[in-house]
């Protein structure tokens, strides 16, 4: 007798969630996904007079929330399983077939925009500020179409989640891939019921399996997400800053997929945003069984075996995403006049700043088609970081190879079966007592994608008259993922498909089977010593996490010249920040306990009581970036008796310690510090040359954390500018001496200039108390910028500045960005006399000097940039830069 199963899969209901509506209907499915938007622009700008709504006369301020948005399809049309060794199926006959037949539409369209932007501020005499929210927008679509599952075990995952955690793989009954499962389950079932398995009294003298498939999908996803496109105007300062915006489609299509007396794991995980924690997989003990048991035998107990598949695949659609940050304009707007008095009071010009975040984008595309696997284990997982990934892989299985490489940005991570010979084990899984096998499969599939991701932070306008017009937008990351799995046949397999995409950054580790978790806790004993003591460490290491931690490392830092450890029975090794010892294996859920001895320095100075720090860390081949967890501090108190001399009375008698110990002492108490600043003429008129000593008695204390400021100070008592430097520890006997050279403008104000030099630290220790010790300078100028005479003191005074004169062209060359040179000091002089720019002067044409260049040219843009027809600064000095320059600061 001929049993057959024939299954022809319509369903005709509507499911209908928020954005989301499902259609499933006889012949055709459709899934059709409403536009989900969030839009955070209705925010009123709040301005000082209460009017509200837009900025006023006052200037007044936008600030946006976040928005989020999120589209998801998941469709499944034509999913059939067959068991024919299930209840109620159980046959002896001498045919056993299954024809399956599907024709599928599948039509899908998602679009999803989040936006923070478009805001508007215009008009107001006050400071005017839009601040926007971070933008999120996501487009999930997943189509499982045509699919054909005959007497086999497995799962089918799609995973999708949102700035969320990691993933456990291990958490899912992975058991089916070794016992109970089709072909191999048991003859009685749980409760001692006789069970039929096609090993057992099913016996059929053919066994058929026929498959046809027919398929046509369309997707047409839209992602967008802005926190740009914001205007704000005003007479005095407009400012925008701009949140991130993120924007991300994944389309995962699984079409025409045949799966016959096999066990799978199909995986489909999407994390939008950045991946903290771990992706944890099965383990080596998993792989090692699935490998060395589960490979499937393709010789069946049969007189024929067959394995027949028409494939026919079309695909066509693009992929795009796109990111942008830029096409901003910042300006001011105010005319500056005329004068040839370069001091007349006019008002200020505005300035402009443009500060844009970064882009990030990435597409790919990923294609498996018409495949057939036959036999054996099969795995497949991919990976893909579309930001940086800083994580590792953890205790990748033997039967694996891992591959990594980077395409276009995006870190791309797969782990591939080696491919193995069958075991008896495996061959009994996949005998059959038929006389014919045939498996047989003709799909046609049309896949066309068409996928637009964008991400965008710019198109912002600012626009001032004499205040400062900023702009700082956020970043932009844009990802389009598609991945087509079309006309996969499987037969006989243990076959295992992921892909893993991570729409940002990824600093978790992919990991199998578990990662080790490590703390750590440490003491000393005695908790107080003296110099030439010994004491004692003691570290406690724990594995919390669910795997083990191999290659253990114990990590210290300390004074390694007031800590001396002595050996142990642990393998240490000394390095330049203290000691490390090897510690070996740490297994799961263990504790392990070590000790060491150390011996206290005796060049610890007399006198003194201090804190001598030691942290240490627990890591291992796995963890090699310390985290709180596995970090302890451990204090030792050491104290030195103080130095001196006692007296014996009666004129005669008693002891001193020797002079260095008398030093010792008196370096515990304060230091004698004497700064001295002098001003010479140099012999090129206008410049002044200035020098700073500091010296600190020998027989005195040392001046902790010292640092030097330097200030100028104008005839009226205003501060010019001010530098400093930092000195750190000033030792007994150290001299420190500075040099520079300052000139002054023709134009510079006749009078006396104050330069005050000033040394501030700390007495005893870093933590003593403070010293201030300062030393003036004087010069008069005189007309032209003449030095008419210098005058220096050593004690109480003020600060230093720079300025020039000329005896010809004060500026004789072209500079730009990467030059150096005295002809750059020069430049950076005039830019901290003429508009307070603080520059360094260096000598180096850097970063810096642009921008202090760009805003000189920008404030005398009719002078310099619009004779040139230019509408922006360029940063560098040419001919009308240089002219403009020579004539401020010679009068020419």
């Amino acid at each position: 007798m001929d049993s057959k199963q024939s299954v022809r899969l319509f369903v005709g209901i509507v499911f209908s969630f928020a954005a989301i509506v499902f259609v499933f209907v006889p012949g055709m499915y459709s899934a059709l996904a409403d536009d989900s938007t969030a839009t955070t622009t209705a925010a009123v700008a709040t301005s000082t007079d209460g009017t509200g709504g837009e900025a006023s006369n006052t200037g007044g301020t936008i600030e946006t929330g976040d928005a989020t948005a999120s589209t998801t399809i998941d469709n499944t049309a034509n999913h059939s399983e067959v068991f024919p060794d299930a209840p109620n199926e159980e046959m002896n006959s001498s045919n056993l077939t299954s024809t399956s037949t599907n024709d599928a539409l599948v039509i899908s369209g998602a679009t999803s925009t989040a936006a923070t932007g478009d805001n508007t501020i215009e008009g107001g005499e006050g400071t005017n500020l839009i601040v926007t929210g971070n933008a999120v927008s996501t487009a999930n679509v997943i189509n499982e179409v045509n699919t054909n599952i005959f007497n086999s075990d497995g799962l089918i995952l799609f995973l999708n989640q949102m700035f969320g955690g990691g993933l456990d793989l291990t958490e899912y009954d992975l058991e089916y891939f070794f016992a109970g499962g089709p072909g191999a389950s048991p003859t009685t079932d749980a409760n001692g019921q006789s069970q039929c398995t096609l090993l057992t009294c099913l016996n059929s003298s053919s066994l058929n399996v026929f498959n046809q498939n027919d398929a046509v999908v369309s997707n047409s996803v839209i992602v967008r997400a802005s926190t740009g496109d914001n205007t704000a105007t005003s007479t005095e300062d407009a400012e925008i800053d701009t949140g991130d915006a993120y924007a991300a489609a994944n389309v995962v299509n699984l079409v025409n997929t045949n799966i016959i007396n096999s066990s799978y794991l199909l995986i489909a995980f999407n994390q939008f945003g950045d991946l903290v924690e771990n992706v944890t997989l099965p383990g080596a003990a998993f792989f090692d069984k699935l490998f060395a048991s589960g490979y499937a035998s393709s010789t069946m107990n049969s007189s024929t075996y067959t394995v027949d598949n028409t494939n026919d695949v079309t695909l066509t659609g693009t992929t795009t995403a796109s990111a942008t940050t830029g096409d901003n304009v910042a300006s001011t707007t105010l005319d500056i006049a005329t004068s040839t008095d370069p001091f007349a009071t006019t008002t200020d010009p505005g300035t402009a700043e443009v500060t844009t975040g970064n882009a990030f984008s990435s597409s790919q595309t990923f294609n498996q088609a018409n495949t057939t696997g036959i036999g054996g284990t099969a795995v497949f997982l991919m990976f893909r970081v579309a930001g940086d990934w800083t994580g590792e892989v953890v205790g990748i299985p033997d039967g694996l190879v891992e591959d990594r490489k980077l395409i276009g940005g995006d870190t791309i991570v797969t782990f591939v079966s080696r491919g193995a010979t069958s075991t008896p084990a495996g061959e009994l899984l996949q005998e059959y007592n038929s006389s014919h096998f045939l498996a047989q499969a003709t799909s046609t599939a049309s896949v066309e994608n068409n996928v637009d991701v964008s991400a965008s932070t710019g198109g912002n306008s600012a626009q001032t008259e004499s205040g400062t017009a900023s702009i700082n937008t956020g970043n932009a990351y844009s990802s389009a993922s598609v991945v087509n799995l079309i006309n996969t046949n499987i037969v006989g397999q243990n076959w295992i498909f992921g892909v893993f995409n991570v729409f940002g950054n990824m600093s978790g580790d992919i990991v199998f089977g578990g990662s080790p978790l490590l703390s750590i806790s440490g003491s000393v004993s005695p908790t107080n010593a003296a110099p030439g003591d010994t004491v004692t460490y003691t570290f406690t290491v724990t594995n919390a996490g669910n795997g083990s931690a191999r290659n253990v490392a114990l990590q210290t830092s300390f004074d390694n010249t007031l800590l001396t450890f002595e050996d142990a029975r642990v393998v240490g090794t000394t390095t330049t920040t203290g000691q490390s010892w090897d510690l070996g294996l740490i297994s799961q859920g263990k504790s392990r306990t070590f000790s060491f001895t150390a011996r206290v320095g005796s060049n610890f100075p007399a006198g003194q009581t201090a804190n001598v720090p030691l942290t240490a860390v627990a890591v291992n081949d796995v963890m090699t970036s310390p985290i709180p967890s596995n970090t302890a501090s451990v204090n030792l108190t050491v104290s030195s008796p103080g130095g001196g001399s006692s007296g014996g009375g009666g004129g005669g008698g008693g002891s001193s310690s020797s002079r260095r110990n008398n030093a010792s002492t008196r370096s515990a108490e304060n230091s004698s510090i004497t700064i001295k600043k002098t001003a010479t003429a140099s012999s090129t008129p206008g410049y002044v040359d200035y020098q700073v000593k500091v010296y600190n008695k020998k027989s005195e204390g040392a001046a902790y954390g010292a640092a030097l400021t330097d200030t100028l100070y104008n005839p009226a008592g205003e501060v010019m500018f001010t530098r400093g430097w930092q000195l750190g520890t000033v030792a007994p006997g150290d001299e420190i001496t500075l040099t520079y050279t300052v000139s002054f403008a023709t134009t510079t104000e006749p009078g006396v200039y104050r330069n005050v030099a000033e040394i501030t630290g700390r007495n005893k220790s870093p933590s003593g108390g403070k010293v201030s010790v300062k030393g003036e300078a004087s010069i008069t100028l005189g007309t032209q910028g003449s030095v008419l005479g210098a005058a220096t003191s050593t004690i109480q005074m003020a600060t230093s500045s720079p300025v020039v004169g000329c005896s010809g062209p004060y500026l004789s060359t072209y500079l730009q960005s990467g030059v150096q040179g005295n002809e750059v000091v020069k430049l950076q002089v005039f830019l901290n006399v003429f508009q307070g720019a603080g520059l360094p002067t260096t000598g180096f044409f850097g970063p810096m000097t642009s921008a202090a260049v760009s805003q000189f040219q920008s404030a005398y843009a009719q002078d310099i940039l619009a004779p040139l027809g230019l509408t922006a600064p360029t940063g560098s000095v040419y001919a009308r830069t240089q002219e403009k320059i020579n004539s401020l600061m010679c009068g020419t």
